[in-house]
């Protein structure tokens, strides 16, 4: 843990947040390749840095919060049920604040349907999904 708590948290563990950037690195990657693949390309990175942050915070905050009161001690389904439960909400939340990104920052007549936001915003959290996973199957394997 941190040493001072007031200022940061206690929840915020240096490795939960290094693994959630990783994560988060990854899924920028991926939803940038595809709206540009989508035909999407102006400033797309910073806006998608904006709503990636917005959604891990809140994100986090919740599984801390969850923790807090000993909801993500049950057994590993009821937790990968919650966790699913909250990845599907970021994941319809982050489709439509694409398409509300993309429809305002557009200048070129360029229109990307919800269905392509939606799955740009599903397969980037699920790279994050796997790339957070890499972290920390490595260390339990190694311990």
């Amino acid at each position: 843990m941190l040493a001072n708590p007031i200022i940061i948290p206690a929840y915020a563990d240096p490795f939960l947040w290094t693994v959630a950037l990783l994560a988060m690195w990854a899924e920028v990657e991926t939803e940038a390749r595809l709206l540009r693949r989508f035909g999407w390309i102006a400033g797309v990175v910073p806006r998608l840095l904006l709503i990636n942050v917005a959604t891990w915070l809140v994100f986090l905050c919740v599984l801390a919060w969850l923790s807090g009161r000993g909801l993500l001690y049950r057994p590993w389904p009821a937790v990968a049920g919650v966790i699913a439960g909250l990845e599907g909400c970021i994941v319809l939340v982050e489709a439509v604040l694409l398409r509300l990104m993309i429809r305002r920052a557009d200048v070129q007549g360029t229109r990307i349907p919800l269905r392509q936001a939606a799955t740009a915003s599903l397969l980037g959290n699920l790279v994050s999904i796997a790339a957070s996973l890499v972290p920390v199957a490595t260390i339990w394997l190694l311990s």
